[in-house]
């Protein structure tokens, strides 16, 4: 026989296993179920949030140092014992929470864009020497594997990379800058050149050079191969016909 048990939150019955262990009461079982009490905690918390942040940090604070940094070994020590085991479970959570992860993940960063600006910042003017030592530790030790991964990125990236080229050139010249998606671009990626119609498109072409005055817009791009976009140069299109 199932046995229920009556939740003092929602009044409704459900099996014991909705709730969490309770050595204190008569029945070894909390009066709310997991799903209320999991609300009145986060309630809870959010109402006393940042009384609760300042007593934790007064607390840390008033420990020796000492103290502290036995507590530090010690929570090392456990990492390096457990180190594949976190890491699998730690995997294993994420796999199944994606989503929801990654959905907090954003809301969270775009709440407090300006807080983690200011934190990395100062964080790394703290200890430039420390990360610049170990970026080029790693750097040496994986050339080939980074190399390659750059060359991989550039080919499936290629409208990103033409995006930030033209705009950072069309910026310096102050020429004016229109947004063009990278579907957009990856539909001219995908056609011929409109020069000699013939090719494969490699480059995007600005049709009035940003030299001369234009824009980086959806207007004045068209597609090109290599060697007509070359060719071409800073000219004009009128221009390029009378040299050939």
């Amino acid at each position: 026989m199932i046995k229920l048990k009556k939740c003092a939150s929602c009044n409704k019955s459900k099996e014991i296993t909705f709730f969490t262990k309770h050595k204190s009461s008569k029945d070894g079982l909390f009066s709310y179920c997991r799903e209320c009490k999991r609300a009145k905690e986060k309630a809870s918390y959010e109402k006393n949030r940042e009384k609760r942040l300042e007593k934790a940090k007064t607390r840390w604070e008033n420990i020796s140092e000492e103290a502290k940094h036995r507590k530090n070994t010690r929570k090392r020590e456990i990492y390096k014992e457990k180190n594949e085991e976190f890491k699998q479970k730690n995997k294993n959570y994420y796999n199944e929470n994606k989503e929801r992860i990654s959905k907090n993940s954003k809301r969270w960063y775009n709440k407090n864009k300006e807080m983690v600006k200011r934190y990395r910042r100062e964080y790394y003017l703290k200890n430039k020497e420390r990360i610049i030592n170990q970026t080029t530790e790693y750097y040496n030790k994986n050339q080939e594997q980074l190399k390659e991964k750059r060359i991989k990125w550039k080919k499936n990236n290629k409208s990103k990379i033409i995006t930030y080229t033209t705009r950072r050139r069309t910026r310096k010249l102050d020429n004016g800058i229109f947004k063009v998606t990278n579907k957009e671009l990856n539909k001219m990626l995908n056609s011929l050149c409109y020069i000699c119609k013939n090719a494969k498109c490699e480059h995007i072409d600005h049709i009035i050079p940003i030299s001369k005055g234009g824009t980086h817009s959806i207007g004045n791009l068209a597609p090109s191969c290599k060697s007509c976009n070359l060719r071409k140069g800073a000219k004009l299109l009128i221009e390029l016909r009378r040299t050939n």
